[in-house]
């Protein structure tokens, strides 16, 4: 018996919905970046050492 061999297409890729997936992720961040910068910062009082020795000024701002 010889059957007909189809020629198979190559599957399509639809990426139209993968571009609007990435719009409303893009809108997302830049929204919410720009709120990050609004909040206000909250003030801790820490509590200090007696007994500790003080760091020298270079290392005290090394972190």
């Amino acid at each position: 018996m010889n059957f007909a061999v189809r020629k198979r297409r190559a599957p399509l890729i639809i990426i139209v919905s993968l571009v609007d997936i990435l719009i409303i992720l893009l809108i997302f961040f830049v929204v919410s970046t720009t709120f990050k910068k609004d909040q206000p910062e909250v003030q801790i009082n820490l509590p200090e050492s007696k007994t500790a020795k003080r760091l020298p000024a270079e290392l005290e701002h090394a972190i």
